[in-house]
């Protein structure tokens, strides 16, 4: 994310792949949270039994990335950025659906609390 190019050359030295690489690994890093929250957001609704609602949300964003791919590759000229984009969009989009259901089961509080002082 921080240095595509220093650790893509660590894996291939090829100029071509690079050139793809680099711009790619830095479009996905903008979905690391996202992906993050989504990952966390599988494992509690699994956790909780609930095999269905993970299931949904994943066809629904995984169809997105998969109509966005080509739209964004081919249709707009962006190349291996677009699918890079097309995830990333899918991905916040999965972020986002998971946190609005957790909430509406009540499974995460509205507003982030601390506790206070006075009870540490």
């Amino acid at each position: 994310v921080f240095f595509p190019h220093t650790v893509l050359k660590l894996v291939a030295n090829n100029p071509q792949v690079l050139a793809s690489a680099v711009p790619y690994c830095r479009i996905r890093g903008v979905s690391l949270i996202a992906t993050l929250c989504a990952s966390v957001s599988f494992a509690a609704f699994r956790g909780i039994l609930d095999f269905a609602t993970p299931l949904q949300v994943g066809i629904v964003t995984n169809l997105l990335n998969a109509l966005l791919d080509p739209l964004l590759m081919n249709n707009f000229g962006m190349g291996v950025s677009g699918v890079a984009l097309a995830s990333t969009v899918a991905e916040l989009c999965s972020a986002l659906v998971f946190v609005a259901l957790l909430r509406r089961r009540k499974l995460l509080a509205p507003k982030p609390t601390l506790p206070a002082i006075s009870t540490m």
